[in-house]
């Protein structure tokens, strides 16, 4: 697979635009896209959020005026494990169809720090909206002792070159109003808010009680 090494401008093959973060880091950092079977790799980057505070989102004027969103801290912060919610990255090839996914890993010295992956062209997932120009960003993490020092910039950078050479238009990303870091994250990339779903969980028969009053936010960058 094709390795991109963050060390300096780039071009080519490799991430154009992104920022040096080879001085922040202890080592080299590359970016490389991988098959499925390391998806054991990408596993060993936990996807792990700290909740202190939460987007609170209440209807204006009775929904008629639209919603507005509140950022208000949580009594007690906590830290969200998104692995334990389902499927784990290693299971996904066993559910999906993974052969129009694209799947990328940022290491330093060989140490898995970063993943990220894109999902395209797959009917079974409802979130492409039956569209072969749109993506979903399914997936980005960055291991905690990792985190503000430019992998996941780099990461977005990586995919979002991907996407553009398989000819997408646009890319779709689903966060809830508990990530905020997300979200400032996303907004940060040029991501624009597309939708607020305030009760895209609250289906008790496949949602774990303690995510049903979340809210759903979708995020969508032009490529």
């Amino acid at each position: 697979m094709a390795q991109v090494r963050l060390s300096g401008p780039y071009s080519g093959d490799r991430v154009t635009g992104s920022e040096c973060v080879a001085t922040k880091l202890d080592g080299e950092l590359v970016i490389e896209r991988i098959g499925a079977e390391r998806l054991s790799d990408y596993c060993a980057v936990p996807s792990l959020v700290e909740v202190e505070s939460i987007l609170e989102v209440k209807e204006v004027d009775e929904g008629f005026g639209g919603l507005a969103m509140k950022l208000v801290p949580v009594p007690t912060p906590y830290i969200r494990n998104y692995d334990s919610y389902g499927h784990t990255p290693a299971d996904w090839p066993a559910k999906w169809n993974v052969s129009n996914w694209c799947f990328f890993l940022a290491t330093v010295d060989r140490k898995p720090v970063g993943a990220a992956c894109v999902v395209t062209r797959t009917p079974e997932i409802r979130m492409l909206d039956g569209r072969d120009d749109l993506g979903v960003l399914w997936d980005i993490r960055v291991s905690p002792e990792y985190k503000r020092r430019g992998i996941g910039k780099a990461l977005f950078d990586a995919l979002v070159q991907w996407c553009r050479e398989q000819g997408l238009k646009m890319l779709k990303i689903e966060t809830q109003n508990v990530n905020v870091p997300a979200c400032r994250f996303y907004a940060s990339q040029g991501a624009r808010l597309g939708a607020i779903h305030r009760f895209a969980y609250a289906d008790a028969t496949w949602s774990r009680p303690d995510v049903r009053d979340e809210v759903m936010l979708l995020w969508y960058y032009k490529l």
